[in-house]
């Protein structure tokens, strides 16, 4: 068997609201559909974030040349040569909606789901529900209430500078206290919270939000520093364990285990959070879990809330499905055409917990009328 071709369709669809994390406003769901075609028949998919223009110009110049002709099935080897020299960045997600896409290939000869492939530990993942930032708190109370009638038992909730903050300036925090206590409070203390501050706040500002952490009894704290070197976000994380009572948890930016080493030795966040695109694909993914294991570090995939479509997600269930010391699974709460059209038989949600599929690969197929369909402009 060997690798003909690999194809990206951009697809995109209004969101059924303004969408606001951190910094980060959208009124429309996107993401780039990878289709690794080979020449027994047999197609993978994946998806990746970012501007179709790059992805196409990284595939064309760099990976399509490394990958045709190649087996599909030494992914490993192919990992290496995709990431050979690469930091991140957008080439780094690319990498990773291909590799996600050389698994289900994997999947699909070995007629297995992926989750059995890599030594199946659950067939449920328990899912939190991921809003948008709201203006109005009392509206958002009323859509946490929602989540629990659905059947969910944790949230994780946007709050930090930009957009979502500035409640009476740049760094007044009166509306992320306002948001926490009231979720607490409409919530319940059986019902998991955690926030993300999206790299709005700096440490200072984490570390006034401490008090107020305890005092909610927040699940985990996530990405609770700026964007910042490596080395200068290890040092900073570590200097908010002894402030913060809450599990911390970050590194959703960081791109192949060698990115991790430092995070995770040092045991600078309690939580470990790759996400599958950004850190290059199920591959590297599943060797960062096994290093947090290592360290008795809890694994809790970052998944990106503005796809709108459920693959990446879905591969990121697949890698929980067989890691012991995984926790939820992110789970955005707007439906579009995406996620109910784009894949013939859309992801089970049931009861606050995805199930994984039992067919071969990541066990979907997508569309193609509403491939077609979605196609967004370039």
């Amino acid at each position: 068997m060997k690798i003909v071709d690999v194809t990206l369709t951009p697809v995109a669809y209004p969101a059924p609201s303004v969408l606001r994390w951190g910094r980060y406003e959208t009124k429309t769901m996107r993401n780039t559909i990878i289709q690794v075609v080979t020449d027994e028949g047999l197609v993978g998919i994946g998806d990746a974030p970012g501007p179709i223009g790059g992805h196409r110009v990284a595939l064309a110049g760099i990976l399509l040349p490394l990958l045709r002709e190649q087996n599909p099935l030494d992914v490993e080897r192919l990992w290496a040569m995709m990431a050979s020299g690469q930091h991140g960045g957008r080439i780094g997600d690319l990498i990773g909606g291909i590799d996600v896409a050389l698994w289900d290939i994997v999947g699909k000869v070995a007629n297995l789901p992926l989750y059995r492939i890599f030594g199946a530990y659950r067939n449920r993942i328990p899912a939190y529900a991921a809003p948008s930032m709201r203006r109005d708190v009392d509206a958002l109370v009323d859509e946490l209430i929602g989540y629990r009638e659905r059947g969910f038992r944790a949230t994780k909730l946007r709050i930090g500078l930009g957009v979502v903050g500035w409640a009476g300036g740049q760094r007044d925090q009166t509306r992320d206290f306002e948001t926490l206590r009231r979720a607490r409070e409409a919530l319940r203390n059986d019902f998991a919270i955690g926030a993300d501050t999206d790299k709005t706040y700096d440490h200072a500002m984490t570390a006034q939000l401490a008090p107020v952490v305890q005092e909610t009894n927040l699940a985990w704290l996530e990405e609770a520093i700026p964007n910042v070197e490596r080395e200068q976000y290890v040092r900073q994380m570590l200097s908010l364990r002894g402030l913060i009572h809450a599990p911390l948890s970050g590194g959703q930016g960081f791109f192949s285990p060698a990115q991790f080493d430092e995070l995770i030795n040092l045991s600078a966040v309690d939580i470990v959070q790759p996400d599958v695109c950004h850190c290059g694909g199920l591959t590297p993914l599943r060797k960062i879990a096994a290093m947090a294991a290592g360290r008795g570090m809890s694994c809790m995939p970052h998944v990106s809330c503005d796809s709108g479509e459920d693959i990446g997600m879905l591969a990121t269930a697949h890698a929980l499905g067989a890691m012991p010391n995984g926790l939820w699974i992110c789970y955005q709460t707007y439906d579009t055409p995406l996620r109910t059209d784009l894949l013939k038989e859309p992801v089970r949600f049931e009861h606050g917990e995805i199930v994984l599929p039992e067919k071969p690969g990541l066990g979907v197929e997508i569309d193609p009328t509403a491939l077609d369909r979605l196609r967004a402009d370039e």
